[in-house]
């Protein structure tokens, strides 16, 4: 009876109200989940396994070829890469071991990526609402079947993570591939991967700051994240081209666990070798701030999210200004000089 009653409280979580709770007495206390999610986008073609024969004979589906025409420049492929060392999550199937799915998720104001890769592989995109305190609602979309083959495929050898790389190798062998593709060394890290990574997991602020009656920005640039697989390439690249590089601010753990999960008990649970070392890779600004000024000059054309394109804009804008008021002689120079 205790069992039955316990798939009926399962059974009904989040799909009633909290004022509805007086309306089931014989259920006890249930945990209502406040999560919303809306449908915002659906899929025009379907299933994308549902393919046809053209008149050449040969196996053809419009979202395939579409897939096709653009993982041909491989700056998108170094891209989403990169996205995909951050953000972006890969999972089997909880009916199917050998099946994968991989999903992205961004905030509202953050969701660029999500809407293009939805629109590349005719994906549903869901809003998600947890109504959780300083937690803002986000869009996901999910690449499952072919689509994640065709996906997976394609960013493969610019996978820099090792962990996700093995995950990748397995889905993709199980999925037919051969050792001749599986075993392809990586592929050097490229601006366009630093702005999938940068899309996912960097930040350029411009923060105003005021000592007594003195007002200045403080200005950084940095890229947030916890894989020594991808740190030391990321930082190795940032110094061949030139940029010297910060403190790292190396913390254990999420600032979310520390904030939110500071009791004694959850402490005693929680072993300290559990937590990964989380590291900000840094961009000095140099004299000018011109390697904050060139770094943004890179990254602009190549990532997607508005908000953090117009982060650097202003930066740049900013940087001209000083450059003009303390510049050589007084005098505009060119900030890549």
């Amino acid at each position: 009876m205790v069992q039955n009653q316990k798939r009926r409280q399962e059974g009904i979580m989040g799909k009633i109200d909290k004022d509805q709770l007086e309306l089931f007495p014989d259920l006890g206390e249930v945990k209502v989940s406040l999560v919303e999610r809306t449908r915002i986008r659906q899929p025009k073609f379907g299933n994308m396994s549902n393919i046809f024969v053209d008149r050449s004979s040969e196996i053809a589906h419009p979202l395939f070829e579409r897939a096709k025409g653009y993982f041909l420049d491989e700056r998108n492929k170094a891209y989403w890469a990169g996205m995909m060392d951050g953000d972006i999550s890969i999972f089997s199937r909880t009916n199917n071991k050998d099946l994968f799915q991989v999903s992205l998720e961004l905030a509202n104001d953050a969701a660029e990526p999500v809407f293009e890769l939805a629109e590349l592989f005719d994906l549903g995109i869901s809003q998600i609402d947890r109504k959780k305190k300083n937690q803002v609602p986000t869009l996901k979309t999910t690449l499952s079947s072919v689509k994640a083959i065709i996906f997976c495929f394609n960013i493969y050898e610019y996978i820099h993570c090792t962990e996700r790389r093995n995950r990748f190798r397995t889905f993709l062998k199980n999925s037919g591939f051969g050792d001749d593709i599986l075993d392809r060394p990586v592929k050097p890290m490229t601006w366009d991967y630093i702005a999938g990574l940068f899309d996912s997991e960097g930040n350029a602020e411009m923060e105003l700051r005021q000592k007594g009656k003195y007002r200045s920005y403080t200005l950084a640039c940095k890229i947030t994240n916890s894989d020594e697989s991808i740190l030391k390439p990321l930082k190795q690249f940032f110094k061949d081209n030139n940029y010297e590089l910060g403190s790292e601010n190396a913390r254990k753990g999420p600032m979310s666990y520390k904030k939110y999960h500071s009791t004694p008990e959850l402490k005693k649970k929680w072993d300290d070798s559990h937590l990964k070392t989380v590291r900000d890779i840094r961009i000095k600004p140099g004299k000018f701030s011109q390697n904050l000024y060139r770094v943004y000059e890179e990254l602009m054309p190549k990532i997607k999210i508005k908000h953090k394109i117009q982060s650097m804009k202003d930066t740049q804008q900013y940087i001209e200004m000083d450059v003009a008021i303390r510049g050589k002689n007084g005098k505009m120079f060119h900030m890549s000089n």
